[in-house]
C-alpha cells in the first residue's frame, strides 16, 4: 500500500479519498511529518495561484527523497502556469468533487519524476561572474606575458 503525506487544508481532506489496500493519505501540518524511511511513497502539496516556492522545498525538506506532486483544484489559467512553473515531480489537476481518484493518483506516482533525475541547477550568477572574471584575468596576463607591448 502507497501512503502519501498530504500538506493541505480542509478542501483536501474533504476531497482525498483513498483506495483500501492500494492508497491511504495522511494529512500532516508544514512540522508534523514523521519521515521514518519507508512510511510515505510521496507528498501532495495543495497548489493555488499564491502558491510559493519556498512550500514546495519546505514539502522536500519534510520528505527528503521522496517525490513532491502538486494538486490543483479547478485551476484557472494562473494556477495551471503556476502549476508548470513549481519544481514539482508530478502534478494533478481535479475538475470535479470526486476527482482525483485513487488509479489516476497511483499512475502519477509510478510516472513521478524522482528527485535523483531532477535536472542540476545551474551555478549562481555571482559564482559564474566570479569564474568569468578569473579567466578574463588569466587571458589577459597569457597575452601580455605571449605580446608585450611595444614602445615607440
Amino acid at each position: 500500500m502507497r501512503r502519501v503525506a498530504v500538506f493541505g487544508g480542509a478542501s483536501l481532506k474533504r476531497r482525498l479519498r483513498g483506495a483500501p489496500g492500494e492508497l491511504a493519505y495522511e494529512f500532516v501540518g508544514p512540522a508534523g511529518v514523521d519521515a521514518t524511511p519507508g512510511r510515505f511513497a510521496a507528498g501532495l502539496l495543495e497548489v493555488t495561484r499564491r502558491t510559493a516556492p519556498r512550500a514546495v522545498a519546505a514539502a522536500r525538506h519534510a520528505l527528503p527523497g521522496l517525490p513532491v506532486g502538486g494538486l490543483a483544484i479547478a485551476p484557472d489559467a494562473a494556477t495551471l502556469e503556476k502549476l508548470a512553473r513549481l519544481d514539482l515531480d508530478f502534478r494533478l489537476e481535479a475538475w470535479l468533487p470526486a476527482e482525483p481518484v485513487p488509479p489516476a493518483v497511483l499512475a502519477h506516482l509510478r510516472s513521478a519524476r524522482r528527485p535523483a533525475r531532477r535536472a542540476r541547477k545551474t551555478a549562481p550568477l555571482q559564482t559564474t561572474a566570479r569564474r568569468l572574471a578569473i579567466l578574463t584575468d588569466v587571458v589577459k596576463t597569457a597575452n601580455s606575458i605571449l605580446e608585450p607591448r611595444k614602445v615607440i
